[in-house]
Protein backbone atom coordinates (compact mmCIF):
# COMPACT_ATOMS: atom_id res chain seq x y z
CA UNK A 1 0.00 0.00 0.00
CA UNK A 2 0.87 3.47 -1.05
CA UNK A 3 0.05 6.82 1.21
CA UNK A 4 -0.72 9.93 0.98
CA UNK A 5 -2.34 13.02 2.98
CA UNK A 6 -4.73 15.44 1.58
CA UNK A 7 -6.73 17.89 3.10
CA UNK A 8 -9.56 20.82 1.55
CA UNK A 9 -12.42 22.50 2.60
CA UNK A 10 -15.38 20.36 1.85
CA UNK A 11 -17.96 22.29 -0.31
CA UNK A 12 -19.01 20.50 -3.08
CA UNK A 13 -17.10 22.68 -5.93
CA UNK A 14 -14.32 21.75 -7.87
CA UNK A 15 -10.88 23.07 -6.56
CA UNK A 16 -7.63 23.18 -8.23
CA UNK A 17 -5.44 20.32 -7.22
CA UNK A 18 -1.65 20.89 -5.78
CA UNK A 19 0.93 17.96 -4.93
CA UNK A 20 3.45 18.87 -2.50
CA UNK A 21 6.56 16.70 -2.57
CA UNK A 22 8.62 15.90 0.24
CA UNK A 23 12.32 15.91 0.27
CA UNK A 24 14.79 12.68 -0.90
CA UNK A 25 15.68 12.17 3.18
CA UNK A 26 18.00 9.88 4.09
CA UNK A 27 17.24 5.94 4.76
CA UNK A 28 16.87 6.31 8.55
CA UNK A 29 15.02 9.45 8.58
CA UNK A 30 12.41 8.30 5.74
CA UNK A 31 11.01 11.83 4.32
CA UNK A 32 7.49 11.20 3.42
CA UNK A 33 4.25 12.85 3.03
CA UNK A 34 3.28 12.60 6.56
CA UNK A 35 6.29 15.42 6.94
CA UNK A 36 4.27 18.01 4.25
CA UNK A 37 0.70 17.87 6.11
CA UNK A 38 1.75 21.29 7.34
CA UNK A 39 2.08 22.79 3.82
CA UNK A 40 -1.15 20.65 2.83
CA UNK A 41 -3.58 22.29 5.38
CA UNK A 42 -1.74 25.53 4.30
CA UNK A 43 -2.81 25.09 0.77
CA UNK A 44 -5.98 24.02 1.83
CA UNK A 45 -6.88 26.79 3.63
CA UNK A 46 -6.35 28.67 0.30
CA UNK A 47 -8.97 27.36 -1.57
CA UNK A 48 -6.70 24.40 -2.87
CA UNK A 49 -7.21 20.62 -3.06
CA UNK A 50 -3.43 19.57 -1.52
CA UNK A 51 -2.40 16.58 -1.96
CA UNK A 52 1.40 15.26 0.01
CA UNK A 53 2.36 11.82 -1.72
CA UNK A 54 3.97 9.66 0.36
CA UNK A 55 6.20 7.85 -2.09
CA UNK A 56 7.23 4.22 -1.67
CA UNK A 57 9.33 3.22 1.01
CA UNK A 58 9.25 5.91 2.59
CA UNK A 59 7.43 7.01 6.21
CA UNK A 60 4.35 4.78 5.68
CA UNK A 61 4.57 3.40 2.45
CA UNK A 62 5.69 -0.22 1.56
CA UNK A 63 8.00 -1.43 -1.51
CA UNK A 64 11.16 -0.29 -1.96
CA UNK A 65 12.16 3.48 -3.04
CA UNK A 66 13.95 3.33 -6.34
CA UNK A 67 15.25 7.69 -5.82
CA UNK A 68 13.43 8.50 -9.09
CA UNK A 69 12.42 5.64 -10.76
CA UNK A 70 9.21 3.31 -10.90
CA UNK A 71 8.37 5.67 -7.59
CA UNK A 72 7.26 8.52 -9.97
CA UNK A 73 4.25 6.57 -10.92
CA UNK A 74 3.30 7.18 -7.92
CA UNK A 75 2.81 10.43 -7.66
CA UNK A 76 0.69 9.64 -10.85
CA UNK A 77 -1.40 6.94 -9.01
CA UNK A 78 -2.10 9.54 -5.70
CA UNK A 79 -3.40 12.17 -8.30
CA UNK A 80 -5.44 9.78 -9.92
CA UNK A 81 -7.25 8.24 -6.23
CA UNK A 82 -7.76 11.45 -5.10
CA UNK A 83 -9.58 12.91 -8.08
CA UNK A 84 -11.27 9.77 -7.67
CA UNK A 85 -12.61 9.65 -4.15
CA UNK A 86 -13.11 13.53 -4.36
CA UNK A 87 -14.30 14.16 -7.51
CA UNK A 88 -16.71 16.91 -6.99
CA UNK A 89 -13.78 18.50 -4.57
CA UNK A 90 -11.42 18.53 -7.45
CA UNK A 91 -10.85 20.15 -10.50
CA UNK A 92 -9.19 17.28 -12.87
CA UNK A 93 -8.48 20.04 -15.62
CA UNK A 94 -6.20 21.73 -13.08
CA UNK A 95 -3.63 19.67 -11.17
CA UNK A 96 -0.47 21.35 -10.17
CA UNK A 97 3.08 20.28 -8.39
CA UNK A 98 5.60 21.88 -6.46
CA UNK A 99 8.89 19.95 -4.74
CA UNK A 100 11.72 20.71 -2.69
CA UNK A 101 15.23 19.26 -2.83
CA UNK A 102 14.40 15.59 -3.75
CA UNK A 103 10.97 16.68 -4.73
CA UNK A 104 12.19 19.59 -6.82
CA UNK A 105 13.93 16.15 -8.79
CA UNK A 106 10.31 14.45 -8.49
CA UNK A 107 8.91 17.50 -10.24
CA UNK A 108 11.67 17.38 -12.96
CA UNK A 109 10.99 13.97 -13.20
CA UNK A 110 6.94 14.11 -13.51
CA UNK A 111 7.09 16.78 -16.21
CA UNK A 112 9.07 14.96 -18.08
CA UNK A 113 7.40 11.85 -18.04
CA UNK A 114 4.17 13.17 -17.69
CA UNK A 115 4.01 16.10 -20.20
CA UNK A 116 0.05 16.67 -20.26
CA UNK A 117 -0.65 15.60 -16.24
CA UNK A 118 -0.02 19.44 -14.82
CA UNK A 119 -0.72 22.87 -15.41
CA UNK A 120 2.21 24.28 -13.34
CA UNK A 121 4.92 22.78 -12.03
CA UNK A 122 7.67 24.72 -9.13
CA UNK A 123 10.99 23.08 -8.41
CA UNK A 124 12.87 24.25 -5.68
CA UNK A 125 16.66 23.13 -6.35
CA UNK A 126 15.74 20.30 -7.44
CA UNK A 127 17.79 17.08 -8.97
CA UNK A 128 17.95 16.80 -12.57
CA UNK A 129 20.35 13.91 -13.12
CA UNK A 130 20.66 11.59 -10.65
CA UNK A 131 23.86 9.98 -11.88
CA UNK A 132 25.86 13.27 -11.83
CA UNK A 133 23.97 13.65 -8.11
CA UNK A 134 25.38 10.43 -7.31
CA UNK A 135 28.82 11.06 -8.59
CA UNK A 136 29.38 14.49 -6.60
CA UNK A 137 27.26 15.59 -3.42
CA UNK A 138 25.33 11.96 -2.42
CA UNK A 139 28.48 10.26 -3.78
CA UNK A 140 27.26 6.88 -1.88
CA UNK A 141 23.45 6.99 -0.96
CA UNK A 142 22.00 6.45 -3.93
CA UNK A 143 23.85 3.26 -5.33
CA UNK A 144 21.47 0.46 -2.98
CA UNK A 145 18.60 1.95 -3.95
CA UNK A 146 19.37 2.32 -7.90
CA UNK A 147 21.03 -1.11 -7.66
CA UNK A 148 24.78 0.35 -8.49
CA UNK A 149 27.06 3.00 -8.98
CA UNK A 150 26.25 4.66 -12.76
CA UNK A 151 29.48 2.87 -14.23
CA UNK A 152 27.89 -0.34 -13.09
CA UNK A 153 24.12 0.49 -13.95
CA UNK A 154 24.42 3.24 -16.29
CA UNK A 155 20.76 2.90 -18.16
CA UNK A 156 18.93 2.95 -14.73
CA UNK A 157 20.37 6.13 -14.09
CA UNK A 158 20.18 7.54 -17.78
CA UNK A 159 16.25 6.85 -16.98
CA UNK A 160 16.12 8.77 -13.86
CA UNK A 161 18.27 11.75 -15.89
CA UNK A 162 15.61 14.72 -16.72
CA UNK A 163 18.23 16.34 -19.09
CA UNK A 164 17.52 13.62 -21.91
CA UNK A 165 13.85 14.64 -21.78
CA UNK A 166 13.84 18.71 -21.70
CA UNK A 167 12.06 18.26 -25.04
CA UNK A 168 9.01 16.79 -23.50
CA UNK A 169 8.09 19.46 -21.26
CA UNK A 170 6.91 22.00 -24.17
CA UNK A 171 3.47 22.00 -21.96
CA UNK A 172 3.12 22.90 -18.32
CA UNK A 173 4.27 26.09 -17.03
CA UNK A 174 7.39 25.23 -15.25
CA UNK A 175 9.18 27.33 -12.55
CA UNK A 176 12.43 26.44 -11.30
CA UNK A 177 14.43 27.92 -8.76
CA UNK A 178 17.96 27.51 -7.21
CA UNK A 179 20.95 29.60 -5.69
CA UNK A 180 24.08 30.71 -7.03
CA UNK A 181 25.97 28.70 -3.84
CA UNK A 182 23.71 26.08 -4.22
CA UNK A 183 25.87 22.93 -2.87
CA UNK A 184 23.32 20.08 -2.13
CA UNK A 185 21.81 19.93 -5.62
CA UNK A 186 24.92 21.31 -7.48
CA UNK A 187 23.70 24.58 -9.85
CA UNK A 188 24.87 22.54 -12.66
CA UNK A 189 21.67 20.63 -12.83
CA UNK A 190 19.49 23.53 -13.16
CA UNK A 191 21.66 25.77 -15.66
CA UNK A 192 22.39 22.69 -17.44
CA UNK A 193 18.09 22.38 -17.86
CA UNK A 194 17.80 26.32 -18.49
CA UNK A 195 20.31 25.74 -20.93
CA UNK A 196 18.52 22.87 -23.19
CA UNK A 197 15.11 24.56 -22.66
CA UNK A 198 16.65 27.90 -24.20
CA UNK A 199 18.47 25.79 -27.26
CA UNK A 200 14.96 24.48 -27.88
CA UNK A 201 13.29 28.14 -27.78
CA UNK A 202 10.89 27.06 -24.95
CA UNK A 203 8.62 30.00 -23.59
CA UNK A 204 6.67 28.04 -21.22
CA UNK A 205 9.81 27.15 -18.51
CA UNK A 206 10.86 29.77 -16.09
CA UNK A 207 14.33 29.85 -14.61
CA UNK A 208 14.72 31.68 -11.09
CA UNK A 209 18.36 32.46 -10.11
CA UNK A 210 19.56 33.35 -7.22
CA UNK A 211 22.48 35.75 -6.05
CA UNK A 212 24.05 36.60 -3.36
CA UNK A 213 23.54 40.41 -3.84
CA UNK A 214 19.89 39.42 -4.56
CA UNK A 215 16.87 40.79 -1.83
CA UNK A 216 15.68 37.03 -2.03
CA UNK A 217 17.53 33.62 -2.38
CA UNK A 218 16.59 30.65 -3.29
CA UNK A 219 18.25 28.42 -0.53
CA UNK A 220 18.28 24.95 0.47
CA UNK A 221 17.41 25.49 3.89
CA UNK A 222 14.26 27.18 3.18
CA UNK A 223 15.63 31.08 3.16
CA UNK A 224 14.50 33.50 5.17
CA UNK A 225 10.40 35.06 5.62
CA UNK A 226 11.27 37.43 2.72
CA UNK A 227 12.05 34.51 0.42
CA UNK A 228 8.79 32.74 1.38
CA UNK A 229 6.94 35.27 0.39
CA UNK A 230 8.48 35.86 -3.10
CA UNK A 231 8.15 32.13 -3.93
CA UNK A 232 4.44 32.34 -3.00
CA UNK A 233 3.91 35.13 -4.85
CA UNK A 234 5.27 33.50 -7.94
CA UNK A 235 3.87 30.37 -7.63
CA UNK A 236 -0.11 30.56 -5.57
CA UNK A 237 -1.37 32.51 -8.88
CA UNK A 238 -0.46 29.85 -10.65
CA UNK A 239 -2.33 27.19 -8.89
CA UNK A 240 -5.05 28.96 -8.06
CA UNK A 241 -6.19 29.78 -11.79
CA UNK A 242 -8.98 27.63 -12.50
CA UNK A 243 -8.85 28.92 -16.27
CA UNK A 244 -5.15 27.24 -16.79
CA UNK A 245 -6.68 24.10 -18.02
CA UNK A 246 -4.41 20.63 -18.02
CA UNK A 247 -1.78 20.64 -21.08
CA UNK A 248 -3.16 19.17 -24.05
CA UNK A 249 -0.06 17.02 -26.26
CA UNK A 250 0.23 17.58 -29.77
CA UNK A 251 -1.30 15.56 -32.54
CA UNK A 252 2.07 14.52 -33.56
CA UNK A 253 5.99 15.08 -32.50
CA UNK A 254 8.43 13.12 -31.03
CA UNK A 255 8.98 12.53 -27.47
CA UNK A 256 11.86 11.15 -25.75
CA UNK A 257 11.23 7.76 -23.53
Amino acid sequence: PLKAWTAHRPDGKPKPVVVLMHGFGEPILRHGGRRMTGSVRYYALKGLFAIAVDLRGREESSGQRDDGGLEVMDIYDAVQAALAKHPRETDSDCVNIIGWSGGGGNVFSAVTRMPDLFSNAAAFYGITDYGHWAETSFKGALEPNIGGTPQEVPDRYAARNSLLGVGNNAYTNFHFFWDEKETICPVWMDTEYRRIAGELGYKNITAHESLETDEFRWLHSGGDRASAVESERICMPLFTELNNRAPRLDSSGRLTV
